[in-house]
């Protein structure tokens, strides 16, 4: 691991050598208390770079190439940490090391975790890669901590993110960044709670960024999302979920066309009619199987398969620049789920897959009014939890069938207030309003 200390000595006195090794010193007395074990890995690191050849000057490796300013992070790039001027056009990653229980999951460059059973967790790895006259735009908020580091011979930092918000376990808690100099370029990864931070250095020390050409070249991010406040994420009670501005709202039995991608390849058509919408406080009659929950079904219903009461956490949210979320109160709660049922027809002449962006948002545009639990679909009929292509539905040419999408809610909801939103290759494209 090769971390720099930089961050938390910002001024190294030039007894820095001495200060490092009185404090390894003390590691068998720490190994006791609560002190966090990737601090004292990063100890053990620096004074393993401080015996070897090349020594340690953390002031002069490099120069800073990103700022920490209370919880958000952007990109500092100059003369100095933005070598290249013309960027390679096509470029591709090389990773010298990939752990065994990770592999590709339905997109390039996402590596979900292996499960038990064989399939691929959506969660893990992800990497995003920014030329850096756009990367310069990049702004990272809830930023815990961060330390800059070398990864390999390329500046990097590791940012431990926290937005006080309860973790369900399987949360994108990491991020990391990689300034290719040489090339003009910028690797942003993203890693869950399911990798641990010694295996996410080792995977970004092995990174490296090649010449290529377009056939195998990744693919080079151009967007980074903005606000028009300049990129900051104000807090309200009033946070808004609402895309229902940029949908065509159809009626129960309409029918409608839609292009439904399967990863970044090529649409396939579809005609889509919403048959019915059911309200139920009971999963009596649904197979546990096609749930896809946060936690096992039996945390959700009782015996009988009536939904049990939970203790909902409400938060003060935090902007992700000058605060975190905190708690402000839990209130007990019980749970309902609508239950949806599309007729899908494949308009193609040969099987696929059906992959739509299947969600519950308000109309009204506000999280305090419906208070959601879940805003994908929890339950989707026919298909297995348990799998990474949980999403992703078989279809034969030319084929109908009803499918049914379930959604996990608080019963105390403002039901008349929601929509059942359609969306298709990140665009919201129809939706059906949905009343108790």
């Amino acid at each position: 691991m090769s971390i720099n200390l930089k961050n938390e000595y910002p001024e190294m006195p030039e007894s820095f050598h001495s200060v490092v090794l009185d404090a390894v010193e003390n590691i068998g007395e720490r190994k006791h208390s609560r002190k966090s074990p990737v601090k004292i890995a990063v100890l053990v690191a620096a004074v393993v770079m401080l015996l070897s050849v090349s020594g340690f000057a953390a002031d002069t490796v490099y120069d800073y190439f990103v700022k920490k300013e209370n919880y958000k992070v952007t990109l500092d790039l100059n003369e100095e940490t933005s070598v290249k001027t013309e960027s390679p056009e096509y470029v591709k990653l090389n990773f010298g090391y990939m752990p065994d229980y990770l592999d590709t999951s339905d997109a390039p460059y996402n590596f979900g975790v292996k499960t038990e059973s064989g399939d691929v967790a959506p969660s893990g790895i992800t990497f995003r890669l920014f030329k850096n006259e756009t990367a310069k735009d990049l702004e990272i908020f809830y930023v815990g901590s961060m330390t800059e580091c070398m990864f390999g011979e390329n500046q990097g930092a590791v940012m431990r993110i926290d937005t006080g918000i309860e973790s369900d376990g399987d949360s994108y808690d990491k991020e990391f960044l990689i300034n290719f100099a040489e090339f003009g370029y910028i690797l942003h990864g993203y890693v869950s709670e399911r990798i641990d931070e010694d295996e996410m250095i080792k995977i970004a020390e092995n990174i490296s960024l090649v010449e290529s050409d377009k056939e195998n070249a990744f693919i080079v991010d151009t967007y980074i999302p903005t606000t028009d406040n300049g990129g900051i994420i104000e807090p309200s009670s009033d946070l808004v979920y609402s895309y229902t501005a940029d949908a065509v709202e159809r009626q129960i039995g309409e029918s409608f066309d839609i292009i439904a991608y399967n990863g970044y390849v090529d649409g396939n058509k579809y005609t889509l009619s919403v048959k019915n919408i059911d309200i139920r406080d009971n999963v009596n009659g649904l197979d546990y199987r096609s749930f896809n929950l946060a936690k096992d079904i039996s945390d959700y219903v009782d015996e009988n398969g009536n939904f049990k009461t939970y203790e909902r956490k409400i938060y003060n949210y935090g902007d992700g620049v000058n605060s975190v979320s905190s708690i402000k109160a839990t209130e007990t709660v019980g749970r309902k789920i609508i239950l949806i049922d599309i007729e899908v027809t494949n308009n193609e002449n040969t099987s696929n897959e059906f992959y739509i962006d299947a969600s519950i948002c308000s109309i009204k545009g506000t999280h305090e009014s419906n208070r959601f639990n879940d805003f994908e679909a929890s339950y989707i009929s026919g298909q297995d939890g348990g799998t990474g292509g949980y999403y992703h539905i078989p279809f034969e040419a030319g084929e109908s069938k009803t499918v049914t999408y379930g959604f996990v809610i608080d019963d105390d909801a403002d039901f008349s207030d929601l929509m059942f939103i359609i969306g298709s290759m990140w665009d919201v494209t129809d939706g059906v309003v949905i009343a108790e």
